[in-house]
């Protein structure tokens, strides 16, 4: 009965915590502040502005959609590695998608 209660996240010891943060939890919510991870969000921030004024103008969803997911996404993924994966994912869907 108290083996469950010592091994729950509130008992752990900084070595067990850090353990326990790695993985994709720690891809997406960790913050890091690094100078590369900067300039990434900034940008695709800008492409995504851009894609979004284009799709304003022209009355078209899909640049508004992913022009807005190309300036959000960067707030919620801190991995520069995957960051880059998922600006350049997103840009190319904007010629593919470009009807």
């Amino acid at each position: 009965m108290f083996a469950a209660v010592a091994n729950s996240p509130l008992f752990l010891n900084p070595d067990q915590a850090a353990a326990a943060t790695h993985g994709l939890s720690s891809l997406i919510s960790s913050p890091s502040l690094n100078m590369t991870t900067i300039v990434c969000g900034v940008i695709t921030g800008f492409i995504g502005w851009v894609a979004f004024s284009y799709g304003r103008k022209q009355g078209r969803i899909s640049p508004i959609a992913i022009g807005v997911a190309l300036m959000a996404y960067p707030y919620f993924i801190a991995n520069t590695i995957l960051m880059v994966v998922i600006g350049v994912a997103l840009t190319v869907s904007l010629y593919v998608f470009r009807e």
